[in-house]
């Protein structure tokens, strides 16, 4: 009996013992990400600085900062965004801003905040991207306006645009460039009888005649217009898309960094896009990891992700595109959105590089975890799975900002009609493709036992 009952406390030691390691092992790493995480008070900007205060340390000698967003529909990455910047324009000396958006249609932007050219609507509208006409890039913009007319900023922020998906606004400031300056051929360019390499052309040749007709500034920015135009251009004639155009994105912030720097002094710049662009490392080659290649550490790749909320992005029914809501009710297990939800703390920043230097974190960004990583395309739901990357994410970012809870951007204009419910919309197209897929397969099979059952007779 005595012996029966030794056997039977070593196998309750042991078992205690081991199911304690490992509720230990998951708690470990949550009180060591509690320990290395910064919390941040809120997302809303003009709430002062207190709590990001200890980002001056981790960022003072970068001089590209791209932020991201795991969705390009979410209301609290924005506002996060804005509130950064704001963050690095008043305590960081940053005065040069760069979005996701049409070179071109962003100058508009750029006239409208520094000298009241236009309206807020306008502005939104020449970007051209339909996933910028919310609220929260209106605040933004309102506020950089509202910054650069105080005369006591005598360093004004500067909007710039980086993508090149349309040149429409861009071949508009050429044209008008060259009226102005009195080029002769301006007929012949409105009525498309003459090419862009004949424009190219005439702005070399008359360099000198047109700077002193406008300003070196006013000639450089429009001849970047001019190679924006044939970027769009190859754009259209490649089958590598997505590389072809981060490879000219990332062309055209280099550009804008050294164009700022040299007319204004200006060293330093926000890049706003999606985390597949800005990540340092991605299923092709972004961004990101272009920058990181040729600024080393001067570039800080700045992820976000989230835990649970609504998004906004476009997918497609039966009836045509739409924009619509959807769900994430939670992310997946051991992902990094699961982990920062078990700490309680509802918005951090996390610096990848110092949070290494503790052991149990780093083995957490040495692993291959998921994220979050949804487009302005939402096409499929895959439960709790969502669209997601499974990536080191020491070698994906510098650093991460995490949202717990989040809720979809507020659209004012939005390009698609709009629809409440989106995760609805794939059911029904599941459903949809189901039906047609077995019709595909019964009618098929019908008329042949039909035409069997006809030979017989």
């Amino acid at each position: 009996m005595y012996k029966r009952l030794t056997i039977l406390t070593l196998v309750v030691i042991i078992f205690t013992t081991f199911m304690g390691t490992g509720a230990n092992t998951e708690s470990n790493l949550t009180t060591e990400l509690k320990e290395n995480l910064i919390p941040l008070k809120t997302v809303e900007a003009e709430s002062g600085f207190e709590d990001l205060m200890p980002l001056k340390e981790i960022l003072k000698d970068k001089r590209i900062i791209g932020m991201g967003e795991a969705t390009h529909g979410t209301s609290e990455f924005f506002k996060m965004k804005h509130r950064m910047f704001e963050f690095l324009v008043e305590e960081m000396g940053y005065r040069v801003f760069a979005i996701e958006g049409e070179f071109g249609g962003s100058q508009v932007v750029n006239e409208y905040i520094l000298y009241g050219k236009g309206d807020i609507n306008k502005s939104l509208e020449a970007m051209n991207f339909w996933i910028w006409s919310t609220e929260e890039v209106v605040d933004m913009i309102e506020w950089m306006k509202k910054y650069n007319d105080d005369p006591n900023n005598k360093r004004k922020i500067k909007f710039y645009g980086f993508d090149i998906q349309s040149a429409d606004n861009s071949l508009s400031y050429v044209l008008d460039y060259l009226e102005k300056v009195g080029s002769n051929n301006i007929d012949g360019y409105r009525k498309g009888i003459k090419t862009l390499e004949e424009i190219y052309a005439e702005l070399k040749e008359n360099k000198d005649e047109y700077i002193k007709n406008s300003s070196v500034e006013e000639y450089d920015l429009i001849f970047q217009h001019a190679v924006v135009i044939d970027q769009w251009i190859d754009l259209q004639r490649t089958k590598e898309r997505f590389e072809t155009r981060d490879h000219y994105m990332t062309e055209n912030i280099k550009w804008i960094l050294d164009y700022e720097n040299k007319h204004y002094g200006n060293d330093k710049i926000m890049l706003w896009a999606h985390n597949g662009h800005i990540s340092k490392e991605f299923i092709k080659l972004n961004i990101g990891k272009r920058l990181k290649d040729l600024y080393n550490d001067d570039y800080y790749s700045l992820g976000f992700d989230f835990y649970e909320g609504d998004f906004i992005a476009g997918t497609f029914t039966l009836l045509g595109s739409k924009g619509a809501n959807f769900h994430i009710s939670s992310s997946p297990n051991g992902s990094y959105g699961d982990e920062m939800n078990k700490t309680g703390i509802p918005i951090s920043f996390l610096d990848f590089k110092k949070a290494e230097k503790n052991k149990v974190v780093s083995e957490f960004l040495s692993s291959k975890i998921y994220s979050n990583n949804i487009g302005a395309l939402y096409l499929r739901k895959r439960g709790n799975e969502n669209d997601i990357n499974k990536k080191v994410m020491r070698d994906t970012y510098d650093g991460m900002i995490f949202i717990n809870s989040t809720t979809a951007s507020k659209m004012i204009k939005p390009y698609f009609d709009r629809v409440k419910d989106g995760n609805k919309i794939l059911v029904y197209n599941r459903i949809t493709i189901l039906i047609l897929a077995l019709g595909i397969f019964i009618i098929p099979y019908k008329l042949y036992k039909k035409r069997k059952l006809s030979q017989k007779q």
